[in-house]
């Protein structure tokens, strides 16, 4: 699919710049916009306690996890959900895995991508990560032209978005 014939994205040219409109914030861009883009098409959670994730997770988001076993090293298959046709934005699945190393610090940067998940009412969800072990990272706000977005952080400090859209 064209990016630009994309319900997120539309391109317009206003006073000799090319600007790329999403979710109704301008960028400049370069015409390069035209080709095609590379999606995400899967995303890793960092865990020390596999077990402990894959259960808050579970209890969270309902998101199937499965355990590839120790000939996988471990590895957590995560299927977050069925696409439907018309979704606005459709998701995707991705896995848990053996952290390497220490877990992040609290107070530190970011420093890895922050994958935000779609959830139909973000009060509720903020309410199950509490209550599952997790912490706020950034309270509730709203994002004009998108939704009501706040961040999380699990039961090892990994940051996560949950987004109510408009």
């Amino acid at each position: 699919m064209d990016p630009v014939a994309s319900p997120f994205i539309r391109k317009r040219k206003t006073h000799s710049k090319n600007l790329i409109i999403f979710n109704s914030l301008s960028f400049p861009f370069s015409n390069l916009i035209t080709k095609r883009m590379n999606r995400v098409v899967h995303f890793e959670i960092h865990a020390k306690d596999l077990d402990k994730m894959q259960q808050f997770y579970s209890d969270v988001f309902g998101w199937k996890i499965t355990n590839l076993g120790e000939q996988m090293g471990n590895y957590r298959m995560v299927e977050t959900g069925e696409n439907a046709p018309g979704d606005k934005w459709p998701g995707i699945n991705g896995g848990i895995t053996p952290r390497m190393g220490n877990a992040p610090a609290s107070g530190q940067p970011v420093n890895a991508y922050v994958c935000t998940i779609s959830v139909d009412n973000l009060d509720t969800y903020i309410d199950k990560v509490k209550k599952a072990g997790g912490t706020m990272a950034l309270d509730k706000m709203d994002v004009p032209g998108v939704g009501w977005l706040a961040y999380c952080k699990d039961l090892e400090e990994n940051i996560f978005g949950i987004l109510q859209p408009h």
